[in-house]
């Protein structure tokens, strides 16, 4: 996929998850930009003129937030809720009224311009992109060592790191820790008695870097954070 929304999705299921994940985020990311002083009192005002020229204030318009003025989480998932169950339909499908569906519109773009291109997060983006590059590159560089059973060794310097990418190599590919006390590898999947499938092939390169990946993907970030450390420590 190039970009967010290429493939739309074609299950009444997956319609619903993406609704949810969009009702869910522009709350939400609103209250983390104030909480990390992103956003200023100036970006406050537009909010409520986003309200007013879409919605209308309590008492004044139709379809004014029904839980009050605020735009937060608990507002924004309570009331878009509450349209998008009273507009769908079967026949319909799953949509929300004109006025919400234009308040979403104006939100995205709120968030855009005074959020998501913000100069603070623009440069945490590059921060987060060579951390995970640099993890990335390094798992890559160690692969004739993850065929022969030495990521230990190969990693040494990063004990996070490799204690917790050989334990996945373990579980889900077909690698063995060779013992070097013994000269040998040793079949420590039985040992530990992990009763998990193998996925993926070390010795295939396509598989390695899919194997790769998936270990990243299931780091917090704080975890990446401290293994990134660790590989550019001295």
């Amino acid at each position: 996929m190039k970009r967010p929304g290429f493939i739309q999705p074609y299950t009444w299921e997956g319609c619903v998850v993406k609704i949810a994940d969009k009702i869910a985020y522009l709350g939400r990311d609103i209250e983390d930009a104030r909480a990390y002083h992103i956003i200023d009192m100036a970006s406050y005002r537009q909010l409520r003129e986003i309200v007013g020229s879409t919605l209308g204030f309590e008492g004044k318009g139709s379809k004014a937030l029904r839980s009050g003025k605020a735009v937060n989480t608990t507002t924004l998932i309570n009331d878009l809720i509450v349209d998008l169950c009273e507009q769908s339909s079967p026949e319909k499908g799953l949509c929300f009224s004109d006025e919400y569906f234009k308040f979403i519109l104006e939100l995205k773009k709120f968030n855009f311009a005074s959020i998501y291109n913000h100069w603070r997060l623009k440069a945490f983006a590059t921060y987060s992109s060579d951390i995970i590059k640099t993890i990335f590159e390094t798992l890559q560089r160690v692969k004739p060592y993850v065929e022969n059973g030495r990521v230990i060794q190969a990693l040494r310097y990063c004990p996070k790191l490799s204690a917790t990418f050989e334990d996945w190599l373990i579980k889900h590919a077909n690698y063995r820790p060779f013992l070097i006390e013994k000269h040998s590898f040793i079949d420590k999947k039985a040992t530990l008695r992990y009763n998990t499938p193998q996925i993926f092939d070390i010795y295939d390169n396509e598989s390695y870097t899919k194997c790769v990946i998936e270990y990243i993907s299931g780091m917090t970030d704080q975890f990446a954070i401290e293994v990134y450390e660790e590989i550019i420590s001295f």
